[in-house]
């Protein structure tokens, strides 16, 4: 399994998943590109991508929706 992970992630977390092929947004030199054009990029190259959605899912108030 090729995983990739996002730029706003620790890169530390690659140790965890030492059982597959992970690799990382800026190794790819991709850093600073918009979720878009990452998306298509990722697409049909590898099979998972992990991204940190933690500030979409905050509320103006700083509360979870």
């Amino acid at each position: 399994m090729k995983i990739i992970l996002d730029e706003n992630l620790p890169r530390a977390l690659k140790r965890y998943f030492s059982a597959y092929e992970v690799t990382t947004v800026q190794e790819q030199g991709w850093a600073g590109v918009k979720n878009g054009e990452l998306m298509a990029r990722i697409d049909g190259v590898y099979d998972q991508d992990l991204r940190n959605w933690h500030k979409a899912r905050v509320g103006r108030q700083g509360k979870h929706i």
